[in-house]
């Protein structure tokens, strides 16, 4: 048995232990009060936003700390960075079952991928299924560097370094910080928007038990969470350990179960136009008589004409809005002294951290489509899993039509058909994380502190798509023998002998219902793929004090990382050869190593003097060296002046880079079915001319020629646009310049209990790594002057009639990408003395994201596009709060705030119409009561008011082809939710 398998069955019988352990037992929680956002820093209890905010005398005379952000431990210090905490009491009274979920709500982050905004488009990528991510400053989730206990985490979406927080359980977490800035000269890449460093209990020395349940108002969205985390002391108290075990289910939510769910719409309204031509009857296109469809009664009509209800298919109904998801989690750490350092001498500890996630995910699809159309795109780049043949002109199941429909050409008719007979298609994604930590950390001398580890982590995805079909085989089902008997079906046959061996009955797509289940056994193949990824890091550093200065003590940190990372694709043989339905996939397999040495200093340059009651300045650099990109160098300066006990000013400006990641190197060539608007369409649906501006009507004459004065894009031609994507391996790294300059303000001596910071931030991101939607692609084509090859060579069109047919969305370095704004924390606690005999006490706290700039440049010379106030980027975002505590009980209200979006910042004319989305508020309330000393329960509802998110279509980047923005706006709508706490 492999090590791997060993330490997994001795973590499920660990859990199974605890389990039956504490099942029969009662238990109850502690009292403490908590605001819902918390500093670095802040004991349970206060109000402070940061932890500068505290007196330098209420911190522990003894014990040094290290901050998110820097290495260099110190008694009272304090970020020059702004950092923004959650502490554990708020992640317990969140109502949450996800961290992902509670970091969502704050206003610094933008669109999030997860379980609420997973959809067929996001899944032809590969194997993010079932993943959350978390995107600082809208930026990309690529651009936010996740630690745990400030150390990497392999990437939960293989290939790239995102973290996966389903990985980590939520009962485990002591607190989360969220540090903007430049912070790759200390932590390495990635780190342009920021970092979210997540802080693991490792303290405990009791057993806490804990539960929770809820479910809308429209009794879905089930949830249950169960959690079990115990810690202690052993050998005459020289070693600490804590366990816990943690299993949610969350039972997601159908879209067609909500009333926005109901059609695919558009842009903020349920509208059945923004469905798809591929219905279930299939539509018939090359009969002299034009274009016909068989209608919901199964009658073979003319398109034209036709009620949206007919000729239009509605996906979102059968989609998944939140996927659903299950989740079994165990994790460990613990520590040993090895020297105690008694009487000065050096002291050295042994430590290690391990766990391990099992996350099982199904999202559900609509039944898929099939373009049988044959050329220009088969058999060529172009080619994406949904294309089949035409129907020949001899079919013996097409020759009954032919009277109706006119006659057809020798190369036979096209059909569009949505293969409802097959039912509703699943991606089933099961994924396994484990992560091991093993070190050694102490003092050699006074002031002389050291910390080295080594760290193995992977990451093993199984994607299963369920009720995919054989292409080779629906193609050899439509070449038919009618056996010289033209008009009697019943002894036709596959003319290809080996299909036929292999069951093949002829395939008939005219119709409602015409497709047999004995073909749907023949044609209907499984399809499995795995994909693994690995890393290992060796990493240590030395920090030490050198000197004083009217400060302090001076202190360097110098120290050097080994990482390697790595991951291999198997698709399923189905994706190899081109055969599936669903996607097609090349075997991959790609690593990279980076060599680091890095430094740190603080100087604290003056202490108590009038107005610099301290005032201390700090740097950090890097160096490393990739063996696919070269050398990259970060560095960072920052300054920290407080001026009085109450007033504090702040700043840091440096360099990030990041480079790219496996994916993004070596990601293989996948393709997919997409829907694009050609921008040289003359014409609309329903004939009306088109006017294209300027620039757009030249650069389309000069690719088309004379075509392009007639170009005609049908429904159909959108609606079957093939995108071709994969990694670039002449990528480089992206880099970034960051500056951040704020104020904290704490006048406890004539406000006490007030807190209040103001930070500005600048992220300017240049050679970003991209790639454009398939729309966007073909629109920077057509829209920039000269036909730039950078984006017109990604595109293919028919030789023959012009139209688009396939896009190549391969990566690449060109574009700039910037965001500057403002974020503003409040908190503040008062005491309302006794209220019927009980203490009292108001805790309000608020926290602002004014965003002024989030520009995009695809490339130099480009135009610039403007994204504020675009989904995900909303120019005001706000969460506020209060909770009331009276005696044993509290009641909260907490309310977010997201101010008025658009759409596309960029549309005009008939595309602007319902583009706004108007402003949106929700409302969660909360009761929590300590029943005994040990026992605390808590009731909930969240979105109170039951507001129910605006509906998004495309060109929105945020909503990437889905109906609902489920990464910005709530999707459950009213949910009810009971959990407790218990400690003994």
């Amino acid at each position: 048995m492999s090590t791997y398998s060993e330490i997994r069955r001795c973590w499920l019988t660990g859990a199974a232990t605890i389990a039956l352990a504490t099942a029969a037992q009662s238990a109850g929680a502690q009292t403490v009060d908590t605001p819902a956002i918390q500093p670095q820093g802040t004991p349970p209890g206060t109000i402070q936003t940061d932890p500068v905010a505290t007196d330098d005398n209420a911190a522990s005379a003894t014990q040094d700390i290290v901050v998110t952000g820097s290495r260099i431990r110190s008694q009272n210090l304090k970020s020059e960075a702004p950092i923004q905490s959650v502490g554990e009491e708020a992640i317990e009274r969140s109502g949450v079952s996800l961290a992902s979920e509670l970091l969502t709500d704050l206003p610094q982050f933008g669109s999030t991928f997860g379980n609420s905004n997973q959809n067929s488009n996001t899944a032809a990528a590969g194997f993010n299924t079932g993943v959350e991510l978390v995107n600082l400053r809208n930026l990309g989730v690529q651009r936010t560097l996740v630690l745990v206990n400030n150390r990497r985490h392999v990437g939960g979406d293989p290939g790239t370094s995102s973290v996966d927080l389903n990985s980590i359980p939520s009962s485990m977490i002591s607190r989360i910080d969220v540090v903007t800035g430049a912070a790759s000269a200390v932590y390495g890449a990635d780190a342009v928007s920021g970092v979210v460093n997540i802080i693991l209990k490792d303290n405990v020395e009791d057993l806490t038990v804990s539960g929770r349940s809820g479910i809308s108002s429209r009794g879905d969205g089930g949830q249950v969470q169960f959690s079990a985390v115990m810690g202690g002391r052993f050998a005459d108290d020289r070693g600490r350990f804590t366990i816990g075990a943690e299993y949610s289910r969350d039972d997601g939510i159908i879209a067609g179960n909500r009333a926005y769910g109901l059609a695919d719409g558009l842009n903020n309204r349920v509208d059945l136009a923004g469905g798809s031509t591929g219905i279930p009857g299939g539509t018939i296109s090359g009969g002299a008589n034009g274009t016909f469809i068989f209608d919901l009664q199964n009658r073979l009509v003319p398109a034209a004409g036709q009620p949206l209800s007919e000729t239009r298919y509605q996906r979102a109904p059968r989609r998944s809005q939140l996927a659903a998801n299950e989740r079994f989690l165990l994790s460990a750490n613990g520590r040993y002294s090895l020297i105690d350092g008694d009487g000065g001498a050096s002291r050295m500890e042994a430590y290690f951290e391990t766990g391990y996630a099992n996350a099982r995910t199904r999202l559900a699809i609509e039944p898929q489509v099939i373009f049988f159309q044959g050329l220009p795109r088969l058999g060529t780049e172009a080619e994406s899993p949904a294309d089949a043949p035409a129907i020949p002109a001899n079919n013996p199941f097409l020759l009954p039509l032919i009277p109706t429909i006119g006659a057809v050409p020798a190369s036979g008719v096209q059909v569009l058909r949505r293969i409802s007979e097959l039912g509703d298609r699943g991606i089933n994604v099961e994924r396994e994380t484990f992560r091991i930590v093993g070190g050694l950390r102490g003092e050699l001398a006074q002031g002389v502190n050291y910390d080295i580890y080594y760290q193995h982590g992977t990451v093993r995805a199984v994607q299963e798509d369920t009720e995919v079909f054989d292409r080779f085989r629906l193609a050899a089902a439509l070449n038919v023998d009618n056996n010289g008997t033209p008009t009697n079906l019943a002894d036709d046959r596959c003319v290809d002998a080996r299909y036929r061996s292999l069951g093949c009955i002829p395939l008939n797509v005219f119709g409602v219902n015409s497709i047999s289940p004995q073909f749907l056994a023949y044609a209907v193949i499984p399809s499995v793929s795995v994909t693994k990824a690995t890393q290992d890091v060796v990493s240590g550093y030395i920090s030490a004090d050198l000197f004083s200065l009217p400060g302090g003590k001076a202190t360097i940190v110098g120290g050097g990382e080994y990482r390697r990372e790595s991951v291999r694709y198997d698709p399923a043989a189905s994706n190899l050869d081109r055969s599936s339905s669903v996607r097609f996939l090349d075997a991959s397999d790609g690593s990279y190593t980076v060599t680091e040495q890095f430094g740190e200093v603080r100087l604290p340059l003056l202490r108590d003097l009038p107005f610099v009651r301290a005032l201390s300045l700090g740097g950090a650099a890097r160096y490393s060296k990739y063996s696919t990109i070269g050398s990259e160098f970060t560095y960072n300066v920052r300054a920290d002046w407080m001026v009085d006990s109450w007033l504090r000013l702040r700043g840091t400006t440096g360099t990030a880079v990041r480079a790219p990641n496996i994916n993004e190197l070596r990601a293989p060539q996948s393709r997919a079915n997409s829907t694009a608007f050609d921008p040289c369409d003359r014409f609309t649906d329903t004939g009306a001319p088109i006017t294209l501006s300027a620039v757009r009507a030249t650069n389309c004459t000069t690719a088309l020629g004379a075509l392009a004065a007639t170009l005609n894009q049908t429904q159909i031609q959108r609606d079957t646009v093939a995108s071709q994507n994969s990694g670039n391996p002449n990528l480089t790294a992206e880099k970034a310049r960051t500056y951040t300059g704020g104020v904290v303000f704490t006048p406890q001596a004539f406000l006490r209990g007030l807190s209040l910071s103001a930070d500005y931030y600048q992220i300017k991101i240049d050679r970003v790594i991209s790639t454009l939607s398939v729309q966007d692609t073909v629109n920077q084509c057509y829209d920039q002057a000269g036909l730039p090859g950078v984006f017109c060579d990604r595109v293919s069109r028919d030789p023959v009639n012009g139209q688009l047919i396939g896009v190549n969305n391969q990566l690449f370095n060109a574009a700039t990408e910037e965001v500057q704004g403002v974020d503003v924390q409040l908190l503040y606690g008062l005491g309302l003395g006794n209220v019927g005999g009980a203490p009292a006490r108001l805790n309000l706290r608020g926290s602002y994201a004014l965003l002024l700039k989030h520009d995009f440049v695809a490339r130099a010379g480009a135009a610039v596009d403007r994204r504020v106030s675009q989904v995900g980027d909303a120019r005001h975002r706000v969460q506020a709060g209060a909770t009331l505590a009276l005696g044993s009980g509290r009641f909260s209200w907490d309310t977010r705030f997201v101010s008025r979006s658009v759409a596309d910042t960029t549309a005009t004319g008939a595309a602007a119409l319902n583009n706004t989305v108007p402003r949106y508020f929700v409302h969660d309330a909360q009761i929590s009561v300590d029943a005994t000393r040990s026992l605390r329960l808590d009731f909930g509802l969240q979105n109170v008011f039951d507001k129910q998110p605006p509906i998004v279509t495309n060109p929105s980047r945020t909503v990437s082809g889905g109906t609902i923005a489920g990464g910005v706006y709530d999707v459950r709508g009213r949910y009810f939710y009971v959990s407790g706490v218990a400690r003994f």
